[in-house]
């Protein structure tokens, strides 16, 4: 090669690397590969909800006496079997369920509630295809589905406002550790909730204020018949 001139591989590479259209954000790579991923997934998430429809059955057939000596075996497994199938939202409504079992003497009234909220979960699944878009978003939410970030920020309704942050709560777990943080609007009242997510043993992004504090910003609201979760830009 002349001193000056480009290699003949250089030349080449540039030239590809120019006629390869660039992929807008958003864009997926495969969109083929990415429909069977997602259908696999959908079967993946059908099957755990029937097991867990099944497991409700039972337990109404057979009620909640003695539940408290078998409860943490049987739904930690539960959970585990809910997160095998790609459903992290309702393997998390197992967990808070299961933190209710034993504490304090109205824990059976608070078990049933737990468990009401999770048969509706399965139960709007398996009418999934019925439901208006508004609505099956939120159950797919709550379910674990995620949403794009970058559609959740080009499309989500958008509300600018002073938040206050009401509370948080983290949730610790052996894979993966969940941050709830509640806001409330100075101006137009609105309520929101921030999740943030980390692998076990990694650090949470850092909270924008503390609880009693005002942050001011912009909240895009993920799709859902009654939005609430958001993200803080």
């Amino acid at each position: 090669v002349r001193p000056g001139e480009e290699p003949e591989w250089v030349d080449s590479w540039v030239s590809k690397r120019t006629e390869r259209p660039e992929r807008k954000p958003g864009e997926v790579a495969d969109p083929l590969a990415a429909q069977e991923r997602a259908s696999r997934r959908a079967d993946r998430v059908s099957a755990g909800m029937a097991e867990l429809a099944s497991w409700l059955d039972d337990q109404v057939r057979q009620g909640l006496g003695g539940f408290d000596q078998r409860a943490y075996t049987e739904l930690s497994r539960l959970a585990a079997r809910m997160v095998d199938a790609q459903a992290p939202g309702v393997a998390g409504a197992v967990r808070r369920a299961a933190a209710v079992v034993g504490r304090g003497h109205g824990w059976p009234g608070e078990l049933l509630e737990e468990l009401s909220l999770i048969h509706l979960i399965v139960a709007a699944h398996a009418r999934l295809p019925e439901l208006p878009p508004a609505l099956a978003d939120t159950v797919q939410s709550r379910i674990g589905w995620n949403v794009e970030t970058a559609r959740v920020l080009a499309d989500g309704e958008k509300v600018e406002d002073d938040w206050l942050v009401l509370g948080r709560v983290i949730e610790p777990d052996d894979r993966l550790t969940v941050r709830r943080v509640w806001l409330r609007g100075a101006t137009t009242g609105r309520l929101g909730l921030i999740l943030n997510f980390a692998a076990a043993g990694r650090p949470l992004e850092p909270l924008p204020a503390r609880p009693g504090e005002y942050v001011p910003g912009v909240l895009s609201f993920y799709p859902g018949a009654l939005p609430m979760r958001a993200l803080l830009t």
